[in-house]
């Protein structure tokens, strides 16, 4: 099994405008997603995508691979409680289409 901790991995552009939104993801209450793939579709451009600790995988509900068209922040609580997981699913993780910025931190990823 392939796993990759990434930590702030690509910065393609440099300006971020100030309406910037934060959009959670977490298990249970209190979140607005339960996952990674809805709270990506559901954000705008240069949101923060902020994941709590869990394990995000085909079990939990994502779909693989989780596209990524718009500039965002995707920012783990930590790369050792934070892991989508797409092992088994016989799809990469991200497909990252046209965005000129894209960063992610404080998450695994394994599959």
């Amino acid at each position: 099994m392939r796993s990759l901790s990434l930590s702030l991995v690509l910065f393609l552009a440099w300006s971020i405008p100030a309406s910037a939104a934060t959009v959670t993801v977490g298990k249970g209450q209190g979140f607005d997603f339960t996952t990674l793939t809805q709270a990506v579709i559901a954000s705008s451009p240069f949101d923060n995508v902020v994941i709590s600790d869990g394990v995000y995988d085909t079990i939990g509900g994502e779909v693989f691979p989780i596209n990524i068209e718009k500039n965002l922040f995707i920012i783990g609580s930590s790369s050792a409680e934070v892991i989508i997981n797409a092992t088994g699913s016989g799809q990469g993780v991200l497909h990252i289409e046209t965005p000129q910025f894209f960063a992610v931190s404080g998450i695994t990823i394994r599959g």
